[in-house]
């Protein structure tokens, strides 16, 4: 159970980090990258809400949509730097923090699985 909270720690401090810059990409791109950023982000955060609250079955379902999720962030952040809305280091360093999500992810993802 303390997995589960530790994600969602996590998934909070992301989304925190990230929704102070998505405000800086360029007005141009803002509703197809910013806007989808948020509310990927928040969609990651009620997924993980979601699984802590879940009984089993429910819970995989779960994980695998915040899972989805994840990977969705993973290539608009790339997207959006390609097209210079946000730097290299800001991209590193969401980057990192959704590896971790991602690796805790995971852990949970095949936990739960294991437990009859």
């Amino acid at each position: 159970m303390s997995n589960q909270f530790h994600v969602l720690t996590k998934a909070e401090k992301f989304v925190l980090n990230l929704m102070q810059h998505t405000p800086n990409i360029p007005k141009y791109y803002r509703q197809t990258f910013a806007y989808q950023l948020d509310g990927c982000a928040v969609q990651l955060i009620l997924k993980l809400t979601e699984a802590r609250y879940a009984t089993s079955k429910d819970k995989q379902v779960c994980l695998k949509e915040a899972d989805l999720t994840v990977s969705k962030i993973r290539v608009l952040l790339r997207l959006s730097y390609e097209l210079k809305c946000i730097s290299i280091g800001l991209l590193e360093e969401l980057s990192l923090q959704l590896n971790e999500i991602g690796k805790i992810l995971g852990g949970l993802k095949q936990n739960d699985q294991e437990q009859p």
